[in-house]
């Protein structure tokens, strides 16, 4: 009998052995899974950060466009009117002559008469200016939304490079 309950307690100390083996090895795993998660954590702030940027830099390369809804209201604003807007675009600048071009399209869907977007190597524009010619005291001034009233004036159109976001 001596030697089975010795046999038994071999066994039990190798059973609690194996039991304190196991939980240390618990310990590191739990350690490693708290780590996991620090790491999880940090590297999904640094994926949203990095959306963010890349949503950012997205806007600051995207060409300006004449949406739908953007033509619609050119169209409601100049109805009635008729004149003509030479229209020309920044020299060496795909993107704001792409956009003249829609801004032309826009302006004839209108009823407006423009000139076919030509090439303006004159000083740097930034945006859109639209310029009375006749009047230099009013060179500058909105383009959307604007309203012509009285005389017809003798308007220019000039699409200038995207404003650099800052």
């Amino acid at each position: 009998m001596e030697l089975r309950t010795s046999g038994l307690e071999t066994q039990t100390e190798r059973a609690k052995a194996d039991v304190a083996k196991a939980g240390a090895e618990i310990a590191k795993a739990n350690e490693a899974i708290a780590e996991a998660k620090k790491q999880t954590a940090s590297l999904q702030k640094d994926a949203a950060q990095a959306r963010l940027e890349t949503e950012r830099l997205k806007e600051t390369v995207a060409w300006r466009e004449v949406t739908p809804a953007q033509a619609a209201l050119l169209a409601e604003a100049l109805r009635g009117q008729h004149f003509a807007i030479p229209l020309s675009f920044t020299a060496n600048d795909p993107e704001a002559a792409r956009y003249a071009d829609q801004l032309a399209d826009a302006l004839v869907a209108a009823g407006i008469i423009t000139t076919l977007p030509t090439v303006w190597a004159g000083g740097p524009v930034v945006r859109i200016r639209l310029s009375q010619t006749d009047t230099p005291e009013t060179e500058r001034f909105k383009v959307v939304p604007f309203t012509l009233s009285g005389a017809t004036p003798e308007l220019r159109m000039s699409v200038g490079s995207k404003p650099r976001n800052r």
